[in-house]
């Protein structure tokens, strides 16, 4: 069997099985995909745990000790029934929940990030580790939620570049280049 083929059967077993366990379809549809700066405070628990308590936080622990020590704890807070985030030392932070379909959406994760001079910064991302397990699903989310933070940031007056600060290395993009 060719390593492709090896690797859709992979796929597709790792979607029986996780759907088997009860966290539902896991096809991205990014057509659906959709950016939100805050959501309906009906999420919270589910935003609690995929932020607070996601499986893959380890590979990122010593960076998130840096932007807590840098930037605050992050926490999330509710406005008018709304429900965002917040770090605990500056003031600009900014959220993006990433949601799927309009009624009844789904989380898909959250990003958290701050204005520097002239970039952007992700500080965190957290995605569902349904939507994580094959390389394809977390790099489809991964490529649209970049080019749709580059249409935001192109918006922005004075910002030039994002970068991306939430695992060992730093990753910038140029919004200059497209």
């Amino acid at each position: 069997m060719s390593i492709g083929r090896w690797a859709a059967r992979r796929d597709r077993v790792i979607r029986k099985i996780v759907e088997r366990l009860g966290y539902g379809p896991v096809n991205v549809k990014l057509s659906e995909v959709h950016l939100h700066s805050s959501i309906p405070v009906s999420y919270r628990q589910e935003i609690e745990d995929l932020f607070f308590f996601n499986p893959k936080q380890p590979l990122v622990r010593d960076r998130v000790r840096e932007h807590v020590d840098q930037y605050g704890t992050p926490s999330l807070c509710t406005q008018e029934g709304r429900l965002t985030m917040k770090l605990g030392k500056v003031d600009h932070a900014q959220t993006l929940f990433i949601m799927m379909g309009d009624n009844q959406a789904q989380v898909l994760g959250v990003l958290l990030y701050v204005r520097e001079g002239f970039c952007l910064r992700v500080l965190y991302i957290a995605l569902k580790p349904a939507y994580t397990l094959t390389w394809q699903d977390s790099g489809l989310i991964m490529s649209h939620l970049v080019r749709s933070l580059k249409e935001t940031a192109r918006r922005i007056r004075g910002v030039n570049s994002i970068q991306f600060a939430v695992s060992g290395k730093n990753v910038l993009f140029d919004l200059a280049g497209g």
